[in-house]
Order: structure tokens, then C-alpha cells, then sequence
């Protein structure tokens, strides 16, 4: 199931992105799903799959957008270390 919503946006603030309305909800999905993905709410596969890509075009998608694919707390990091 899906569902549609409606969000109200400047067109000045395309312009200052240099996006087209017709480029605007595919934009919104993709930052929607890398801030929720940096924020730890969805994982890698779930963020591609919101996005309905594949892992290695997440990991691209990552990359254009300069967001480490690993989301980890400098915690996380040392438990690792610590029993790796």
C-alpha cells in the first residue's frame, strides 16, 4: 500500500536547488530516506527498497550525496574493537 501526501514548497526554494518540479518528489523521497537512513531509522536494505533500488544503487546514491553507507556511533565503534 501507499500513500500519497502533499507538501507545500517554495518555488524559490527549487530554484536555489536547481530543481524542476517534475524532479521535486523524487528529491524529496531521496532525502527523506538518507536523513532517516543517517539517523539510524531504516537500514541499508530497507532505505533501498523504500527507494526501490538496489542495494549497490543505495551505496551510489550514498556516494552522490557523500553519506557514509556505515552508520555508526563512536559506542558502536569501540564495542566493536573491543570484542572484534
Amino acid at each position: 500500500m501507499t500513500r500519497q501526501v502533499t507538501v507545500e514548497f517554495p518555488e524559490e526554494a527549487m530554484q536555489v536547488l536547481g530543481v524542476r518540479p517534475d524532479q521535486l518528489p523524487q528529491e524529496l523521497r531521496e532525502a527523506a530516506v538518507l536523513r532517516w537512513f543517517e539517523e539510524g531509522r531504516v537500514s541499508q536494505g530497507q532505505a533501498a527498497a523504500l527507494l526501490s533500488l538496489t542495494r549497490g544503487e543505495f551505496f551510489d546514491l550514498l556516494n552522490v550525496h557523500r553519506v557514509s553507507p556505515v552508520q555508526m556511533t563512536t559506542a558502536d565503534l569501540d564495542e566493536d574493537f573491543r570484542h572484534g
